[in-house]
């Protein structure tokens, strides 16, 4: 709740600010301000909560601020001071920091190789970081896939940069992955280029091969039965 003095609001150039008027009178504009906040309609109505009344029931709108909020475009968060808690305001708050953030990392172990021979024929295992990191199969990747604030549950493709085997990204990809994000207990990540961030209240998931546990039947020795290895 907003609290507002009894007194003028003077000028001094482009900014004003509460202060006793000239003539003693408290409440008087100064000339050249312009509206008082009275005049203002109320930009909300706070309710009563324990049966006393607050300083002010009736904030008014920070035109200012909302021309500062609007260089923002979507990733501005507008609510109203009169709401019971602040905590839609800080969930659409942690929403953009996370869509905004430099990489989102892959939290389950992706598949990875040590030879050709644990990939698809045809298919090489590399290492497309940093020298010393893991391998992947040529034909690893990383489908990102985003929904719209109002279908949630609607998921659309993006663009991918394409394979871990290939050498240039395609043409418009709109995320691109880094296999050596140090940050990230996978050591993989991807991030959101310029332009196709997700909008506020949106969601986002990735699709790609994990690892799983596999369990090798050796052969059989003698009347020992079966030698298990994983």
């Amino acid at each position: 709740r907003l609290q507002r003095p009894p007194a003028s609001l003077s000028c001094q150039g482009q900014h004003c600010h509460w202060g006793q008027s000239r003539s003693g009178a408290a409440g008087a504009a100064a000339e050249g301000c312009g509206a008082r906040a009275d005049d203002l309609p109320p930009a909300c109505t706070a309710p009563v909560r324990d049966g006393s009344p607050p300083p002010s029931s009736n904030p008014r709108d920070g035109e200012r601020y909302r021309e500062f909020l609007g260089l923002f475009g979507s990733n501005a968060v507008e609510t109203s001071i009169c709401d019971d808690t602040f905590t839609p305001a800080l969930r659409r708050i942690g929403g953009i920091i996370r869509a905004n953030l430099e990489f989102n990392c892959l939290n389950t172990v992706p598949e990875t190789c040590r030879t050709a021979d644990d990939c698809a024929e045809g298919v090489d295992c590399i290492n497309p970081g940093e020298p010393g990191g893991n391998k992947f199969c040529a034909d690893f990747e990383v489908a990102v896939e985003v929904s719209s604030p109002e279908n949630p549950f609607t998921f659309a493709s993006l663009v991918s940069p394409g394979p871990a085997g290939q050498t240039s990204p395609n043409d418009g990809a709109q995320y691109e992955i880094s296999f050596d994000a140090l940050r990230c207990s996978t050591g993989i990540a991807f991030s959101f280029l310029e332009g196709a961030r997700p909008a506020p209240g949106a969601r986002f998931r990735a699709s790609y091969p994990i690892a799983v546990d596999t369990t090798t039947v050796g052969e059989v020795l003698g009347d020992e039965g079966a030698e298990t290895a994983p």
